[in-house]
Formats: C-alpha cells, sequence, structure tokens
C-alpha cells in the first residue's frame, strides 16, 4: 500500500498542512481521535494504565509481544516491524505468565518414562517402583 502513495518530495507522509509530519502531530492526533475515542470501550481500573495510556510504541510492542505468544517465528515478525537486528525483535518478545505455562507443560521432558508415575492419566501409575510389572519383589 504504501509503495503506491505518490510523493512529491522525500517525505513519505506529510503534515495537516503538507510539510513535514511531526512526531508530535502523530502522538497528539492518535490521543485526540483513536484513544480518547475508544477509551470507554477499553476501560482500565482506576489507577492503573490501560488503553488510554497507550502509544504507538506501546501498540507496537503489543503486537510483537502477541506475535511471540502466538508461536510467530522471530524472523517474520523481524520482516513485518522492520527490524534487521534480531536483538531488538527480542527485547519485545515477553511472554506473560499463562503463555509461559502452557509453554512449559506442552513440552514432554520425560518421554515415555512419565508415564509410569503417579498422577498420569494413563492408569499406569505405581506406587512404589518394586511393584510395578516385570520386576521381581
Amino acid at each position: 500500500m504504501l509503495n503506491h502513495l505518490t510523493r512529491k518530495d522525500m517525505f513519505l507522509l506529510h503534515g495537516p498542512r503538507g510539510g513535514r509530519l511531526k512526531p508530535d502531530t502523530v502522538r497528539n492526533v492518535l490521543i485526540r481521535k483513536v484513544l480518547e475515542r475508544l477509551a470507554p470501550r477499553y476501560p482500565s481500573p482506576q489507577g492503573t494504565k490501560g488503553f488510554r495510556d497507550g502509544r504507538l510504541h506501546s501498540f507496537r510492542h503489543y503486537f510483537i509481544s502477541r506475535c511471540a505468544d502466538s508461536g510467530v517465528p522471530e524472523r517474520i515478525v523481524m520482516e513485518w516491524v522492520g527490524h534487521a537486528d534480531s536483538a531488538m525483535v527480542r527485547r519485545y518478545y515477553s511472554l506473560n505468565d499463562e503463555e509461559a505455562k502452557r509453554q512449559m507443560e506442552s513440552l514432554n521432558l520425560l518421554g515415555g518414562a512419565g508415564k509410569r508415575f503417579a498422577g498420569n492419566e494413563n492408569g499406569t501409575a505405581y506406587s512404589k517402583l518394586e511393584d510395578s510389572p516385570g520386576r521381581e519383589s
């Protein structure tokens, strides 16, 4: 989409009067036309930061964090957000506690050996190693 925009000078985007777009203009428009209007839909508890406090960078951080939580490969995220250095993208990757727990639970650290111990759903749990089939007491 950006490749199809016509350019009249070296800048891709321009301010409201056609000149250079200033960072404060983008921030102020985001606050006034997006965040303030949508804030009632996304309330946050009194005294905490929430949607209303978001800025361009925080939405970028959220996007990259969601990509990480969803298993999108780091290289693809780097391409999407325009980072050439993976160290920069890794700064955004912050798995939430639930996602970290889900990932840990998906690991099969004991392989088939874990099926012999109490608490497994397969019904082969043994109270003592001596009671296991194939062992003589």
